[in-house]
């Protein structure tokens, strides 16, 4: 079973993203963590949902944070944090992190990037269209899934042939 959790969602594409998290719970037999900016910015909290999890979704809209937006208003800085602890937190646990990139929505070129959206570049991405998100989905889901087996694949082999391999000496 695998454990989704999707980065904070901006209102505007909160009814997509509880659509697109009732289809990857269907298709990945899974749960998914949905954040909202207004369930508040508790670390803890955070740190504990993305421990639990194998991957995180991105989603990146028009009106998310953007590494291109001239300068974050007041009312922005929190989530921009709150963005950042998210992402940093998931790679630091090995996690899959996905950008999917709603309608027009793009991602900043690397050299333009500033901090965690140049770590954000380094992970896969997907373009989804709302109009057809239901039909744009399904290949997304299965390369995901992919990963996901291969990932769980890789550690299950490690932990079985890890004993193995602490009986080496070092030179």
């Amino acid at each position: 079973m695998s454990m989704i959790y999707f980065s904070w969602v901006p209102s505007e594409l909160e009814p997509l993203v509880e659509r697109l998290a009732a289809a990857c719970e269907s298709f990945l037999e899974g749960e998914c963590v949905l954040e909202k900016p207004r369930d508040g910015f508790v670390q803890d909290k955070i740190k504990k949902s993305l421990a639990r999890c194998d991957s995180l979704f991105v989603v990146v809209g028009e009106e998310s944070p953007s590494a291109e937006r001239p300068g974050l208003h007041v009312d922005d800085r929190p989530l921009d944090e709150r963005f950042r602890f998210e992402i940093v937190t998931a790679m630091n646990f090995g996690l899959l992190v996905i950008s999917l990139l709603i309608d027009d929505a793009r991602l900043p070129e690397k050299k333009n990037a500033p901090g965690v959206w140049k770590r954000l570049l380094e992970c896969k991405s997907y373009q989804l269209r709302t109009a057809s998100w239901s039909e744009e989905l399904y290949p997304i889901l299965e390369d995901i899934e992919e990963e996901l087996d291969f990932k769980k694949e890789v550690k299950k082999t490690i932990a079985v042939h890890l004993p193995e391999l602490s009986g080496f000496d070092r030179c």
